[in-house]
């Protein structure tokens, strides 16, 4: 029966006495009035429970676990990042809807991993917090602007860049 190295008296009164209302959406108008939970405090949380908890429990310290720890962490990471795909694709009883949103999977896979090497190299939390702020900012603005252009104009758009980067 391990303890947490985690010991803070606020965050363990707020999370025993306030109800969690989080939620995974597809949603562009939930998540956008949702801007501050995805740029300040998701990053602040995800960073806690994966690189200071998750990682650092593969580890246990050893530098030979560390690896081992690098790649469960960001597989676990990127998989977590699915959920709201995969609930809606039950919610609507579509598995489309997930094999749709499957392309985004090495993206979050990039994300992870850079996040976890990050910290795998620096041991610094604050860091990857404010990595992981400008990650999810950065993704945020991007979603804004594409998603503002319709669905056929962005994938014109997507191809054109890709086709930049082939050349």
């Amino acid at each position: 029966n391990k303890k947490s190295p985690i010991v803070d008296k606020e965050i363990e009164e707020y999370l025993a006495t306030k109800p969690l209302n989080l939620r995974a959406t597809l949603d562009a108008k939930s998540a956008y009035s949702d801007a501050d939970f995805v740029v300040i405090a998701a990053p602040i949380f995800e960073e806690i429970i994966f690189r200071f908890g998750v990682f650092r429990a593969f580890t246990h310290g050893s530098k030979k676990r560390e690896i081992v720890g690098l790649i469960v962490t960001t597989f676990i990471f990127a998989g977590v990042h699915m959920i709201a795909s995969i609930e809606e694709a039950v919610i609507q009883n579509d598995v489309m809807i997930f094999i749709k949103d499957l392309p985004t999977f090495p993206t979050y896979l990039i994300g992870a991993f850079c996040l976890t090497f990050t910290y795998y190299k620096s041991k610094n939390l604050s860091s990857n917090i404010m990595m992981h702020m400008t990650w999810n900012m950065l993704s945020f603005i991007s979603i804004l602007l594409l998603g503002s252009l319709g669905n056929e104009t962005t994938s014109e758009l997507i191809k054109i860049v890709f086709k930049l980067l082939i050349k």
